[in-house]
């Protein structure tokens, strides 16, 4: 992936491949890619290295939850 400085502190919805495949919020770390730190679940503040994760969405802060809240109706 190519690296743009527009990455880093943007936030994204990803799946958490290495502690299974739950679906969390999460804050790039750097530029290209390679780190994001969950914002959200169980495993909250941990990093997680590219191959650890799956991107599966940009989102805006406070979006998550209701994409979440949408994907999983009571």
């Amino acid at each position: 992936m190519k690296s743009h400085p527009d990455m880093s502190g943007r936030f994204c919805m990803v799946r958490d491949i290495k502690t299974g495949n739950s679906i969390v919020e999460a804050l790039v770390v750097d530029a290209d890619m390679r780190r994001v730190r969950l914002q959200t679940g169980e495993h909250f503040g941990e990093p997680r290295k590219r191959g650890e994760y799956e991107l599966l969405e940009f989102v805006t802060p406070g979006e998550a939850p209701a994409i979440l809240a949408e994907a999983w109706p009571s």
